[in-house]
């Protein structure tokens, strides 16, 4: 039983041969069809990326504009830049003219204050130093058109006026609240009789 027949060693051949070759062509199948599978996998993939592509650029250019318009809204609103275009000269009152364009395009609340005479910013400056002095004193003041308000009184400019020509202009705020309240002065001793 050592050895086989030639029948049977060509028989063996010819089955190794056909299971060679069914392994092959199988081998070759999925070959092709990973290759097939492959291919699609690819160009969808391809298809995708291209798609993703053009998504980016198209956000790109959107964020482009965005960046733009927030750093014009931003420069806007921190710096509060007026620019007036097309005033006309002859237009009666240029001051509103100027407000409502100021209004619509910023948007906001706008305060344009005259433009005081010499004697009008004199008299201003007298009641921005007087309300700086009672406030040092701790007391509330504020400036309200032409006057000066301390703790509730009011105070006109012609009475500060009044006040600074006489005698003691160094109290002026404080004798115009309290008019009986003269500076106390203390004993009399040697020393203040010199």
């Amino acid at each position: 039983m050592g050895e086989f027949s030639d029948k049977q060693k060509k028989y063996l051949k010819d089955l190794l041969g056909d299971l060679n070759s069914s392994l092959n062509n199988k081998i070759q199948q999925l070959e092709t069809s990973i290759t097939a599978k492959l291919e699609d996998v690819r160009s969808e993939f391809e298809e995708k990326v291209r798609i993703y592509e053009g998504r980016i650029k198209e956000l790109e250019h959107i964020n482009g504009k965005l960046r733009k318009e927030l750093n014009f809204i931003d420069n806007k609103q921190r710096k509060n830049k007026l620019v007036v275009h097309g005033l006309d000269p002859e237009v009666g009152n240029i001051e509103e003219k100027v407000i409502d364009i100021a209004r619509n395009s910023l948007q906001a609340s706008i305060f344009v204050s005259p433009d005081l005479s010499p004697e009008g910013r004199a008299q201003h400056k007298m009641l921005v130093n007087h309300m700086n002095e009672a406030r040092n004193r701790r007391k509330q003041a504020k400036i309200q058109g032409r006057t000066l308000i301390i703790e509730g009184q009011t105070i006109t400019i012609q009475q500060l006026e009044k006040q600074k020509t006489a005698d003691e202009p160094k109290n002026f705020s404080e004798n115009l609240i309290h008019p009986g309240n003269k500076e106390k002065k203390g004993p009399v001793t040697r020393s203040t009789l010199k």
